[in-house]
């Protein structure tokens, strides 16, 4: 905006969902660089209300294990992952239909449950996903075994549980 002119007033309730997940990348610059996003979004945004998703520590570890294919399923930090990811579906599922969540966090992780929630929302939603890279990983196809490569596969029912 123009300097002296206001944002638009949202007509929805904004929800500010603070996720700062680092494990899908690896990196923990990702957990204190969410966080500082966090802040500044929510002094700017004024939402209506805010959650915080804890974030879980977990080994950097893969089961080596393989499916029926003989493919690999590592993804690292899955078991801290998938924590996290059943409490914001929680603190989402808590709020009205009509809010609008904005989420700021870590790595790409982060918009699985806000994007799947909007899809149960709003059957036939379309996602514009844009990234450096698809996000369209499978544990097999993945070299690295990290989750930030998999989220819009897992959003497509393909990626991990």
């Amino acid at each position: 905006p123009r300097s002296g002119s206001k944002l638009m007033a949202c007509p929805a309730p904004i929800h500010l969902l603070r996720f700062p997940q680092w494990q899908g990348s690896d990196a923990h610059a990702h957990l204190a660089g969410g966080r500082a996003a966090a802040a500044i979004v929510e002094s700017v945004l004024q939402p209506s209300s805010v959650s915080a998703v804890p974030i879980f520590e977990a080994e950097n570890s893969c089961d080596p294990g393989v499916d029926a294919k003989g493919q690999s399923q590592c993804v690292r930090h899955l078991e801290a992952i998938t924590r996290q990811a059943r409490v914001a579906r929680a603190q989402l599922d808590e709020l009205p239909p009509s809010a609008r969540v904005f989420t700021c966090g870590g790595d790409c992780g982060v918009e699985v449950v806000p994007v799947a929630r909007a899809s149960r929302l709003w059957p036939g939603l379309a996602v514009v996903w844009f990234d450096a890279h698809a996000d369209l990983n499978t544990p097999a196809s993945s070299p690295s075994g990290h989750f930030h490569g998999m989220p819009v596969r897992t959003l497509l029912g393909d990626g991990p549980p």
